[in-house]
């Protein structure tokens, strides 16, 4: 697969950046955050979708999906219909 031209080793996050991330997006929602059952199924769809890269990015929007997944207003961007 050919990645988007913005796109190179630094996209990549690692665990750490990753976590700061997550907390400071569950920080700026507050109460728009779903429920820990909704995140887990949003983010299992998200895990085997075609669309995932670098295990965190989705092509589709751009956005990390360990925040989109946790918005209670996102949808899945997926072109179409969307996995959620």
């Amino acid at each position: 697969m050919k990645a988007c031209k913005g796109c190179s080793a630094s996209v990549r996050l690692g665990t750490d950046d990753l976590y700061e991330i997550i907390k400071e997006a569950e920080r700026d929602m507050g109460e728009g955050l779903v429920d820990g059952e909704l995140y887990s199924e949003r983010l299992a769809l998200c895990r085997e979708c075609a669309g995932l890269l670098y295990n965190t990015t989705c092509k589709y929007s751009g956005q990390i999906v360990y925040v989109l997944a946790k918005d209670k207003d996102a949808r899945c961007p997926e072109p179409g219909e969307g996995k959620w």
